[in-house]
Order: C-alpha cells, then structure tokens, then sequence
C-alpha cells in the first residue's frame, strides 16, 4: 500500500508543475500581447504617398488666369509662368501667386497634426538651377521620403517630407 501512495504524490507534483509551466506561459503572452497593444497608432508616411502627391499637386487648378479673365493655370503652367516672369490677368507676379498656392497645399496636405511620424516638410521649384519657390515647415534634419520629380529637363520640383 505504501507504493500507491508514493506514485500518487509524484503524480500530483507533476501536475502542479505543468500547471506552473502553463501559468508562466501565459503570463509571458500577456507581456508582450501588452507591448504590442500599447504601440502607438501612428501611420507611417510611404514614399509612394509623396509620389502620389506631387503627381496630384502638379494637375491643381490656382487662382492665376494668364489670357482671359477664365484661363486658370495648374501648377505645372504657373512653374513655367514664373520662370518666364509672366503676370497673372490681373496683373499679379505669377511667382507670388505660386508661392501662396504651393502653401496653402503644403498647409492643408501636410499638417503634421494629423500625420503620425511626421515632423516637417521642404518643397523646393527648381529651373534651370534656379529656385523659384522654396517652402519649409519644422524640423527639416532628420530623415525623409521624397522623390525629386523632372517636369521637364531643366525643371524640378523636390518634395522632402521629414519623419521622425
């Protein structure tokens, strides 16, 4: 009888150790089913997301007419105004007018508010190596994404979108 007895207590030990071994286990997923919960929701910027922008960017109607009262230009047009020092219908400098657009759409597109990873941006018009336009917002001296993107041989516009 004293056998049996023996064999049940070792029985009993080893469950009590597997259920240990389980309790651990499941206490090591909680940890790091925690960690992984708690990162931040923030969305990464993609490149092709710049990409895309610019290609946007450049079809956008602005408020410069260059012949008639009804003859707006894109932005494509308006670069190319700007550098041939054309006035606007009403007799506004064409580079002003691109320049106060190009903001507003770097504004309105880019805040980094709503942009996870995000800490600032640079959008520079470039023609025939001469800057036409040069916009910055915060912190430009970290890393970017951003392709430079030929209009035309002479002409670039290089988009930086700086994260984190």
């Amino acid at each position: 009888m004293k056998k049996v007895r023996v064999y049940k207590r070792r029985g009993q030990e080893e469950m009590v150790g597997f259920v240990l071994i389980i309790v651990l286990v499941m206490i090591i997923i909680l940890v790091f089913l925690a960690f992984s919960v708690n990162k931040k929701g923030e969305k990464e910027i993609e490149s092709y997301e710049v990409d895309s922008f610019i290609s946007a960017m450049k079809q956008y109607t602005t408020k410069c007419a260059l012949t008639s009262q009804y003859d707006y230009r894109n932005i494509v047009h308006l670069i190319k105004d700007c550098s041939q020092g054309k006035k606007c219908y009403d007799s506004k400098d064409s580079c002003e007018v691109l320049e106060r657009e190009l903001t507003g759409i770097m504004n309105s597109s880019w805040s980094s508010d709503d942009r996870g990873g995000m800490v600032g941006y640079s959008l520079a018009i470039i023609d025939d190596g001469e800057t036409l336009v040069n916009i910055s917002y915060g912190n430009t001296s970290r890393s970017f994404l951003g392709p430079t993107k030929n209009v035309k041989d002479d002409l670039k516009i290089d988009m930086r979108i700086y994260t984190k």
